[in-house]
């Protein structure tokens, strides 16, 4: 056997819907390889390096004097193209300009749109998580299909510099903040993503990093993990009576193995004619179409276990159905029980 083996191969598509309608999709080849033992995830772009580097220059040079108003957040790859072809209109500069444009668009949609150099990670359905230790480091990825590998070690080598700007707008997706006086970030992106970070070396000797957890967009049904092999049918249809019956679960388990999977799973058993209440401090309980669903976070400024503690004795006044606490760290326990 070689010591350099392709494994699989195959291609992602991220695709950008925008408020004014418009969308905007770019695609990446993937390519899993076995390099000596490990497994190595691969991400091939479209252009070559120098062309996107040299894209970003042009994109910089013109984000720091434009104006953001209403056209640049409904359009901003339109917004930014308009501005670059005012600029680029006569001569060798105009020449050049046009031969780069389509990278230059490329380069809007996967940084400004997108989330810059871990875009194509965000946009693989088989990539459950992803996360960086430290700047000056390769993006670790967990793979659906290759978990018997643990994490695998991708292609994308991030320094400093752009760890701080992917942390950035990490937070700014999420609606929070991070700097030196709040170093540690929590929150969810608008795909429902839970995202974690630190800021520079403020408790994080090596400096920043991130990780986030990718969750699916339609929950797995409880039929569906005991098709998978996930959950035995015996213990299913247990907790299928505990559910039907309102009897108090808990749900325990190290990082990762699928506890909130199994949660969102046993609340879809919930009927609509029934109220659910979730206490949060990250949203991770998704009911779209539970019409007598009320989801309560707690705010990022507040004592989050005196927060839930609140929300929870709040929650007792709702004549709610079935009270879900998301976790449990403390005081708050024993309220439940």
């Amino acid at each position: 056997m070689s010591s350099d083996e392709i494994i699989d191969g195959y291609r992602v598509s991220s695709v950008f819907k925008l408020p004014n309608g418009k969308e905007y999709n770019i695609s990446f080849n993937i390519t899993i390889r076995r390099v000596s033992d490990e497994y190595r995830y691969i991400v091939d772009e479209v252009y070559d390096a120098k062309l996107i580097n040299k894209a970003r220059e042009l994109i910089d040079n013109i984000i720091y004097t434009m104006t953001y108003n209403d056209q640049f957040f409904e359009d901003p790859v339109k917004y930014i193209l308009d501005s670059l072809d005012k600029q680029y209109t006569r001569g060798r500069d105009k020449v050049f300009y046009q031969n780069i444009r389509k990278v230059i668009e490329y380069v809007i949609i996967r940084d400004v749109i997108g989330y810059r150099e871990i875009t194509p990670l965000l946009s693989d359905p088989d990539i459950e998580d992803l996360s960086l230790s430290a700047p000056n480091t390769y993006v670790l990825v967990w793979h659906k299909r290759y978990n018997n590998q643990g994490w695998m070690k991708t292609n994308i080598f991030l320094n400093d510099s752009e760890v701080k700007k992917i942390i950035n707008k990490l937070a700014f997706r999420s609606g929070k903040s991070i700097n030196m006086l709040s170093p540690v970030l929590e929150g969810v992106l608008p795909e429902n993503y839970r995202v974690v970070a630190t800021w520079l070396n403020e408790v994080s000797p090596r400096g920043s990093s991130f990780t986030i957890r990718k969750y699916k967009s339609r929950p797995y049904t409880l039929t569906e993990l005991v098709s998978s092999g996930v959950l035995p049918s015996y213990v299913a249809a247990y907790l299928w009576v505990l559910v039907d019956r309102k009897k108090f679960i808990m749900i325990i388990g190290p990082s990762g193995v699928g506890k909130t999977t199994l949660l969102n799973s046993l609340l879809l058993l919930i009927p609509t004619s029934k109220r659910i209440i979730t206490i949060e401090e990250i949203p991770e309980v998704y009911l779209r179409n539970h019409i007598g669903w009320k989801p309560l976070t707690t705010r990022w400024d507040k004592d989050t276990l005196d927060e839930i503690l609140n929300l929870l004795k709040y929650s007792l006044r709702e004549r709610a159905d079935y009270i879900i606490l998301g976790e449990s760290r403390g005081l708050e326990a024993r309220l439940v029980f």
